[in-house]
């Protein structure tokens, strides 16, 4: 009796934690080239997640890490990434790596958080 209340008990806090999942429709996922297109811009203080871009080149890494950040089919598209966290360790130039913060298309600058 008790293992059943106790599996009753998770599959309804997994339910809840699902179903709250997909009613707040979670962090929106763009990719670079989503950033110039003008119907699928973000709002301005929207948290996103960018993926499939990768390290074109670093700027700064103290005291604020800056870096440009491009598609792998279109490096034409290049958008300026600024952080106030540290580089991780395997930060460097070539590497694969997804993005989330704001993105101010004004300045055409992304506000990393992560």
């Amino acid at each position: 009796m008790r293992l059943f209340l106790i599996g009753a008990i998770f599959v309804v806090a997994a339910g809840t934690l699902v179903s709250l999942g997909v009613l707040s429709k979670g962090i929106p996922v763009l990719k670079v080239s989503d950033l110039f297109a003008a119907e699928t811009s973000p709002e301005p203080d929207q948290t996103i997640r960018v993926d499939n871009g990768k390290i074109v080149s670093i700027e700064a890494m103290t005291p604020s890490l800056r870096f440009h950040y491009a598609n792998d089919k279109d490096p034409s598209k290049v958008i300026l990434v600024e952080s106030s966290r540290n580089a991780p360790e395997n930060f460097r130039v070539g590497i694969g790596a997804s993005i989330k913060g704001t993105y101010d298309a004004d300045g055409k600058v992304f506000k990393a958080s992560q």
